[in-house]
Order: structure tokens, then sequence, then C-alpha cells
């Protein structure tokens, strides 16, 4: 099935182009044919159809845009810019000192230094997954060390919605 990956016209011949596309088409249609009969099996028949029903119109949903209510909007940006100073505000206590829960070497420190994190396996940094590992199976030298963690976290998600709600939108409001 490879053969169409490393196709170069001036070396190949299409015949070897042609092939891998027809082994990627069989290949697809064998999936869907194997799909179908587990949705069947499954006895899902009717949320495969509904769902498939839902396609044109998420499909147009993602070309036309959402109209955006501005009043909404910026109700919206209130609310998660006061949870983000709340949240900050939280983290900030338990640590006893300032840090920025969106800069990842401030974190890294705090978490590897400060508190004194081992890192275990599967913990790459300061990311979301890498500080679920550490809050799972990790030990320090803080006693609030987990939930400071869990603060960093939910400082980051907050923050993505901020920055979201933030984008800027078309002339029409979408």
């Amino acid at each position: 099935k490879d053969e169409g990956r490393e196709y170069d016209p001036t070396i190949h011949k299409k015949e070897q182009f042609y092939l891998y596309n027809a082994k990627d088409s069989l290949a697809t249609h064998q999936i869907l044919i194997k799909q179908i009969d587990e949705i069947t099996e499954q006895g899902v028949d009717y949320v495969y159809r509904s769902l498939i029903e839902l396609i044109p119109i998420y499909r147009g949903m993602e070309d036309r845009g959402l109209l955006v209510d501005p009043l909404m909007r910026d109700g919206l940006m209130a609310k998660y810019e006061s949870l983000y100073e709340i949240e900050k505000l939280k983290l900030q206590s338990l640590v006893g000192k300032h840090i920025n829960p969106q800069s990842s070497p401030q974190c890294y420190k705090l978490v590897f230094e400060d508190l004194e994190f081992k890192r275990t396996r599967g913990v790459e940094g300061t990311d979301e997954e890498s500080l679920q590992q550490l809050m799972v199976h990790g030990t320090c030298s803080h006693n609030a060390g987990k939930e400071i963690l869990q603060s960093i976290i939910n400082c980051r998600k907050i923050h993505k919605v901020i920055e979201t709600l933030e984008l800027p939108l078309y002339p029409d409001g979408r």
C-alpha cells in the first residue's frame, strides 16, 4: 500500500501511482464494510443514520460560522476574566508568591524545584497531561502540592477560554 508515498513523477511510472491509489481506495472500502457490519451488530443503526443526516448541517455551520451576540460575548469575557483572577489569586496564596501560570519556565521551577516533585515516566514538563500524571503518581514536599497543580491546570483552561472569546470576528459578527 505504501508504493505511492515515495512517488516521484520524474523517476517512477504513473502505474505505480495508480496502483497506490487503487489499493488505498480498496482499503478504505474494506474498512467501511467492517464498520457498517459493526454498527449493525452493535444495534446503533439509528444513531449512525442520525449523525450522517447532521453532517450537512454541521458543514454549513462551519462554512458560515456562528453569529456571535456581542453582549453575551462581553458578559462571558467578564465572567471568565473574573474566574481567571480568582484562580490566579488562589494559586498565589497556595504558593506564597506571584506566579504566572501561563509561563512554562516559572511553572517548571515551581513544580520541580520549589515543590520538589520527582519527574516520573510520562512527565515531560508542565503541560496539562504531565501535571495530571504528577497529581496521580507524584509526591512532593508541599502539603498542598496537588492542589497547586490543579490550580495551574484550571488557570490555563480558563485562560484558553478567554483567548477564544478574544478572537476577532468578521464584520458580520461571525
